[in-house]
């Protein structure tokens, strides 16, 4: 990304002052799907494709944001007039409103983050957008506080109901290294990558909204699982607290899609910890075998795959080099991960996107990720 582009949408006469440029990472999640917003365990990292922005004062009260991707320009006459929406712009807008800003500036965004894919272009649109306009007003904030605020900016102003996960992946992203992220204390452990494996991540072509009703329906479910767990263990305060006897125990009250959804973020959990074990010790097999079932959950207990992704993932397998395989994401649609042995990449490429294009019709979008570092200001 060449930065004099966004300086020249920035760059009028009713600006002035220094620039403040900032960028921030998408993330693959490894695993641990849907178990954020459970309070549970997930294992993300940053990747080489980034959001970034450029911010610049105004002499008046003005908002100007500028895509360069969309090729669209939207302005706000008056910066206090603000007001909680959903559309593109939200994201950028959103994090002025909760750094409580009152003065008009303008901000340009480029990024190379596929939309609507699972890699999470909002929380990079929304890390590198305050990074910057925070930089630009003079507020000092901690990678950990960036992504709390890029959460709520997702959640309130924008009316996304999304985790912590990415915000957090994205502001505080390691090169070559996972993040073990407990959504419930925040605390992080960084796990190292194996430099004999490579990240393939392979876009199905259908686009997903987490805004859509199906995602809030899964977080409704979830919340009507823990409600009446409580009637019998008071003490529970999320999925994260029931284990399979507990759920064995009030499975008489639970109808059969609501103990399929429990049963899968229980196991997802587990699976993010044997995960990390397996990561560690370069086993191949258990991350075949974790990976596999965590797809298969994904499908058929939790029903947020679709079927270009399960097809992806069983091409995937027929592949001898590859290591495990599975959608990353939402779900609804967008990309699979698949992790493969180094020096197979482009073999695996050219045999997923041929199979792929012959059982679907469909052409596939695969990318060679690099783990990366987070937020840059």
């Amino acid at each position: 990304m060449d930065p004099k582009n966004l300086i020249e949408a920035i760059d009028d006469r009713d600006s002035f002052g220094d620039i403040c440029i900032a960028s921030a990472p998408g993330r693959v999640n490894l695993i641990g799907e849907h178990t954020d917003y459970n309070e549970g365990f997930v294992l993300p990292c940053a990747i080489n494709l980034r959001t970034y922005a450029a911010a610049k004062m105004r002499k008046d009260k003005k908002v100007k944001v500028v895509s360069l991707n969309l090729n669209i320009e939207y302005t706000i006459d008056n910066i206090e007039d603000i007001k909680p929406s959903y559309n593109w712009w939200s994201y950028i807008i959103g994090c002025s409103y909760v750094l409580d800003i009152k003065s008009g500036f303008n901000i340009a965004v480029f990024g190379e983050v596929p939309i609507g894919g699972g890699l999470s272009s909002s929380a990079s649109l929304e890390v590198a957008s305050l990074c910057a306009i925070s930089k630009l007003f003079g507020i000092k904030l901690e990678k950990k506080e960036i992504a709390f605020l890029c959460k709520k900016v997702e959640n309130e102003f924008v009316g996304v109901p999304c985790g912590i996960m990415d915000q957090l992946c994205s502001a505080m992203g390691e090169k070559q290294h996972a993040l073990l992220i407990d959504c419930r204390t925040y605390d992080i452990k960084f796990v190292k990558f194996p430099y004999e494996w490579k990240i393939i991540v392979c876009d199905s072509g259908i686009k997903h909204e987490l805004g859509s009703s199906e995602y809030k329906n899964r977080q409704e479910e979830c919340k009507q699982i823990v409600k009446i767990a409580r009637q019998k263990y008071k003490k529970i305060k999320s999925l994260r607290d029931i284990d399979m006897e507990t759920l064995q125990d009030i499975k008489d009250s639970l109808d059969s899609t609501l103990y399929k959804r429990a049963k899968f973020i229980i196991e997802e959990n587990q699976r993010v910890i044997e995960t990390v074990s397996a990561i560690l010790d370069g086993d191949q097999k258990k991350i075949s075998e974790l990976f596999k079932k965590s797809h298969l959950g994904l499908s058929e207990d939790y029903q947020v795959s679709c079927r270009e992704l399960d097809t992806l993932v069983q091409i995937a397998y027929e592949f001898p080099g590859l290591i495990g395989a599975r959608m990353t994401g939402g779900g609804f649609g967008g990309n699979t991960i698949n992790i493969v042995e180094k020096g197979k990449e482009q073999n695996f490429i050219e045999f997923i996107s041929d199979e792929y294009q012959k059982e679907t019709g469909r052409k596939l979008y695969p990318r060679i990720i690099e783990i990366d570092n987070g937020v840059s200001c």
